[in-house]
């Protein structure tokens, strides 16, 4: 019920978010012009997604009850809403807010588990209000980032035309990312929803869950990389990719092994035996999360130099491997085979990212965390750690 709303809405973005991340930092002076321009194309594109989805989901969803088809239906409503909370996450981004961006990113699913809390507390829960849990969770914090952007920045509607030409020709190029990568998130749901039970679903929904969380550190990275790096020279932005990925890949990949480790415990703690089925697939989708992790951060180095053709290419790789893999694997080993289907593709996703950055940047490639690496790290922490004691003495 909760899939169709944010998988139509990630769909048609037209490449917007990575557009306003690029131009704003090539040309900030024009900053309010750009953010009117994704407004009015986030509303635009944001009512497609509801039109399309409204049309669609009885066709999709041919299986499930009226009542659900119709719950699905409704939310697509909320597609243009969705739509202008991530094209003002790019804006947080492009203007380095990102103390405002981590508040938008942290409250909506900490209010989704107040109001999950509240349904179970007062014996509400069921699949419908829990759905709208998860739907509304994020609206507040949506409407409180797009006033302060108004309010930072002002609205200017001069040289719309302009403007929304400079970012539909780099969003254009960046579109086949966002459409490859949305497919490529959400395909393995689609096709457990069309070819295995709602239990597995189930299953799977608990599996991608758990094997998400260190997703964390690659998402961090490519927040502040790509729009820290653009507007650099290439060199410049060649050297802060592979730092962030030797770095990045290091810390995702020891917290994906103790997951690893850990997750059979954490599903019975979490969800009880009846999810035990799903600890194989967790375990393979934590492995191919250190490698998807690796790829992605990498991908920014096309990203802040202009070319985002080029990942376009690479995604296109991944989604044209992915699809067969998965109508092999899924039928003769159900979720472990979509989990391997996803580690495979990841692995030649990366491998062809490394051979087109070393086409770009010949020579041999620092892909193993260094000395440096460790230094930096090191330093890091210690000014952390200095900064934590030194508001402790205050408040002391």
């Amino acid at each position: 019920m909760i899939l169709w709303p944010q998988f139509l809405t990630f769909l048609l973005t037209f490449g917007i978010p990575s557009s306003l991340v690029y131009f704003y930092k090539k040309n900030k002076a024009y900053s309010s012009e750009y953010l009117s321009v994704s407004i009015i194309l986030a509303a635009i594109f944001g009512t497609v997604a509801s039109l399309v989805g409204i049309f669609l989901i009885p066709y999709m969803l041919s299986e499930y009850s009226n009542s659900i088809i119709l719950f699905a239906q409704l939310s697509m409503l909320l597609s243009p809403i969705i739509m202008i909370s991530i094209y003002m996450s790019s804006a947080l981004q492009a203007y380095d807010n990102y103390r405002m961006l981590n508040l938008s990113k942290t409250s909506g699913p900490f209010l989704t588990l107040l109001l999950i809390v509240g349904l179970i507390a007062t014996d509400y829960i069921n699949p419908y209000t829990t759905a709208i849990a998860y739907l509304i969770g994020s609206l507040p914090i949506s409407v409180l980032v797009f006033f302060v952007l108004y309010k930072e920045i002002k609205l200017s509607f001069n040289r719309l035309k302009l403007r929304f030409k400079e970012l539909f020709s780099y969003g254009i190029r960046a579109y086949a990312i966002d459409l490859l990568g949305t497919l490529s998130m959400q395909l393995d749901q689609i096709l457990v929803v069309a070819m295995l039970t709602p239990t597995q679903m189930g299953y799977y929904t608990v599996a991608l869950a758990l094997a998400k969380l260190p997703k964390i550190v690659q998402t961090t990275i490519v927040t502040v990389l790509f729009p820290k790096a653009a507007g650099n020279d290439e060199a410049t932005i060649f050297n802060m990719t592979m730092r962030s990925f030797r770095i990045g890949t290091f810390i995702t990949g020891l917290l994906c092994i103790g997951a690893l480790f850990l997750s059979p415990y954490a599903i019975e703690l979490l969800y009880g035996r009846e999810f035990m089925g799903a600890v194989a697939t967790v375990q393979i989708l934590l492995i191919r999360e250190i490698i998807a992790s690796g790829a992605s951060i990498l991908l920014q180095y096309f990203m802040a130099n202009g070319k985002p053709g080029q990942v376009s290419i690479l995604e296109a790789i991944g989604i044209g491997l992915n699809i067969p893999l998965m109508l092999w694997l899924l039928p003769l080993y159900g979720l472990p085979g979509v989990a391997t289907a996803l580690l495979l593709t990841s692995l030649v996703r990366l491998v062809f990212v490394i051979i087109f950055i070393r086409r770009s940047q010949p020579g041999r490639l620092q892909l193993i965390l260094n000395k440096d690496d460790i230094k930096l790290m090191v330093h890091e922490g210690m000014k952390i750690k200095n900064k934590l004691e030194k508001r402790k003495r205050n408040q002391s």
